[in-house]
C-alpha cells in the first residue's frame, strides 16, 4: 500500500496552482515566509518528502543519505 506524503493546500480555489517542495532535511515550513504573498493569488500546494515533517518514511527512502546520490557523482568519481 502506498502512503501519500503529508501535504497542505492553501489559497483561493480555482486560482492557478503553485507547488512548493522543500529541500532535503527541511519541512514545508521552509515556505512559511512566502505564504502571505502567494496565497492571495495562487492555490499553494506544499508537501513533505518521505521521512520529513509529517510524512512517514515508508518504502520510498533508501537506507542512507549516501544512497540518494547517483553512483559516480561523488568526489571519488574523478579518482
Amino acid at each position: 500500500m502506498t502512503t501519500l506524503p503529508a501535504f497542505r493546500v492553501e489559497g483561493p480555489v480555482g486560482a492557478p496552482a503553485v507547488v512548493l517542495s522543500n529541500s532535503l532535511g527541511t519541512s514545508w515550513s521552509l515556505w512559511d515566509p512566502q505564504l502571505a504573498a502567494l496565497t492571495g493569488r495562487f492555490l499553494v500546494v506544499r508537501y513533505e518528502h518521505p521521512g520529513h515533517g509529517g510524512s512517514a518514511v515508508g518504502d520510498a527512502l533508501p537506507g542512507s543519505i549516501a544512497d540518494l546520490v547517483p553512483s559516480g557523482a561523488g568526489p571519488e568519481a574523478g579518482d
